[in-house]
């Protein structure tokens, strides 16, 4: 596609703003390529997707049953117009609508209303600051106004990211904090704008980097090294999987229990963990947690009394 071709059509309006128009495609749209910048000459190409068309098809499947819990939204409809480009009908002996399946938690049909995603997604991409109607988990309701930076993906479901600039709770104003979407219940656009931060400033992989699950520790609270003792029976389930990146590979003690560390951060959410493996973990250290997790009663089976054992996932 060349400025002289365009040119010659008769809804040109002149070489200068066909030349603007060109630009802005190519600022814009990624698959939009410059190949020639001289004086009076640009050419452009769409870039061809690489691999085969069929893996671009499974691509998409898995995308969109990944983010099936968006079903209908703005985001949605575009992967479904992705699909009917690359294969209107599907065609061939492989059904690829169920060569992917996504089962979590964080999926549950009407879980999560779309509309709030999709307005929370606009306001992100224009940088302006969204008001939400939001219920915490005790229940109580406030007004939060948010500078909104991410959508994050968490096994206990979706949850918006940004920096808070109102709210009732004044120990949260001035600071980034989590929402869940399951509990927003309205999302109101505002006339405020605000500049998103650069990557040395937020990146979503440094401030999880050391958290166990969704929870965000005290600002002035760092991640620590952990260490356990699993059952034996453990050691080959922890040597194929992994429950945080820092995890290390086991080592076996003296009396045969399965040792593994963590580098994380010790929130809510990793201290109710290893109180749900019960007797089937020690904790070595640190001292709080062990105090933290011996300090509750073990649980028991409701109808025996006995201590009840908690064994690896299935496999």
């Amino acid at each position: 596609m060349t400025v002289k071709a365009l040119a010659r059509e008769p809804q040109a309006k002149g070489r200068p703003a066909i030349e603007r128009t060109l630009g802005q495609l190519e600022r814009e749209i990624p698959e939009v390529v410059r190949i020639a910048n001289r004086p009076k000459r640009w050419a452009y190409k769409v870039a061809t997707p690489s691999g085969p068309a069929q893996f671009r098809v499974l691509g998409l499947r898995l995308a969109r049953a990944m983010l099936s819990f968006l079903r209908d939204s703005a985001i949605d409809a575009a992967l479904e117009d992705l699909l009917r480009v690359q294969s209107p009908s599907d065609s061939g002996s492989l059904d690829l609508s169920r060569i992917f399946f996504a089962k979590t938690r964080m999926l549950l049909p009407d879980s999560i209303g779309v509309d709030i995603v999709d307005r929370i997604l606009a306001e992100i991409i224009k940088g302006r600051v969204v008001k939400l109607s939001y219920f915490h988990f005790e229940g109580g309701h406030d007004e939060v106004l948010l500078e909104p930076y991410s959508f994050v993906f968490a096994d206990a479901g979706l949850y918006c990211y940004g920096r808070v600039r109102s709210a009732q709770k004044s120990d949260h104003i001035d600071r980034c904090r989590l929402y869940n979407v399951t509990r927003i219940d309205k999302v109101t656009r505002t006339e405020d704008h605000f500049e998103y931060p650069p990557r040395d400033a937020f990146d979503p992989q440094s401030v999880f980097e050391h958290c166990f699950g969704i929870f965000i520790p005290k600002e002035d609270q760092g991640p620590e090294d952990v260490v356990l003792n699993f059952a034996p029976h453990w050691n080959s389930y922890l040597n194929r999987h992994k429950y945080h990146a820092s995890q290390t590979d086991p080592v076996i003690t003296t009396d045969g229990r399965v040792q593994i560390q963590f580098h994380v951060y010790v929130t809510h959410d990793f201290i109710q963990w290893v109180r749900g493996l019960g007797s089937e973990v020690e904790v070595v250290r640190p001292t709080h947690l062990r105090d933290s997790v011996v300090s509750r009663p073990p649980e028991r089976d409701t109808q025996t009394g006995a201590r009840t054992k908690r064994q690896p996932p299935a496999s």
